[in-house]
């Protein structure tokens, strides 16, 4: 069985697959589960009495975290293989001049849509600690991007202010209004500065570069959905937006069944 981790800055994501080809942009993965360390993660396969025979990995964690998920990896005694960007691969090509600057989950996000670049160019919007705009072109050229900061690093630093206090406020905001207390003045300036980028982004990527797709993944996705999806509507040249959660995962099987010769 395969373990595929896709582990970020708050959360490890896992799922457990007999075949890769279980991996691809339309599959419907339900089983998509979620832990807080590489131990906890282990006590759940114990639970599970599973037998893994190769595990994959995304991380954009550091080194110690790394080798450390590494150590508790080989109790399982199974292949493993740390995913790494590169200059090329799966017909995509890297913008950076130096590849590994590039966070993994980027480059995965983007070899996970190697079949569907070919004719014309597509966004990625990653929406999680961090947002991230990535732009493929035609042949699978990848034309640079965007990194801001995400809702929570925000609120965070207004927080960190010793000044504004403010209670977390999860009801998304579909229209322009003005808050009467600082919770509602954080949560819909918050909103109304993302909401600005996020269709600025699209609109100056349809007139600039052409894209056709903008494919949407991360946590904070589901926020932003029918924002999104209402916005989709009215954009001319736009044919699809498409949101897809386990991004990540499909450029994870991608890049090793190409690496591995799976």
């Amino acid at each position: 069985m395969f373990l595929l981790i896709d582990w970020g800055n708050t959360q490890l994501k896992y799922i457990l697959l007999e075949e890769l080809s279980a991996v691809t942009l339309d599959a419907s993965l339900s089983d998509i589960n979620r832990v807080s360390s590489p131990v906890e993660l282990i006590d759940e396969l114990r639970k599970r009495s599973v037998v893994i025979s190769t595990v994959l990995v995304a991380s954009v964690r550091n080194v110690e975290d790394n080798t450390g998920l590494s150590n508790v990896l080989t109790t399982l005694n199974a292949s493993i293989f740390f995913a790494e960007t590169s200059s090329s691969a799966c017909g995509i090509q890297c913008a950076y001049q130096n590849p590994s600057k590039l966070g993994v989950d980027r480059w995965l996000a983007m070899l996970a849509l190697s079949n569907k670049v070919s004719c014309d160019c597509c966004a990625i919007i990653d929406i999680g600690s961090a947002i991230t705009l990535d732009i493929i072109g035609h042949n699978g050229k990848h034309l640079g991007g965007h990194i801001i900061p995400g809702n929570n690093l925000v609120r965070r630093s207004l927080n960190d202010t010793g000044k504004v206090r403010f209670a977390a406020n999860n009801k998304p905001m579909q229209e322009f209004r003005l808050g009467r207390s600082t919770d509602e003045c954080v949560h819909f300036g918050i909103d109304a500065m993302y909401s600005s980028y996020l269709t600025h982004v699209i609109s100056s990527s349809i007139s600039e570069y052409g894209i056709t797709r903008c494919y949407v993944t991360g946590g904070g996705s589901y926020y932003w959905q029918s924002f999104l999806k209402d916005f989709a509507k009215n954009a001319e040249k736009l044919e699809q937006m498409i949101f897809v959660e386990h991004l990540v995962f499909v450029g994870l099987a991608n890049l090793y069944k190409e690496t591995a010769k799976y």
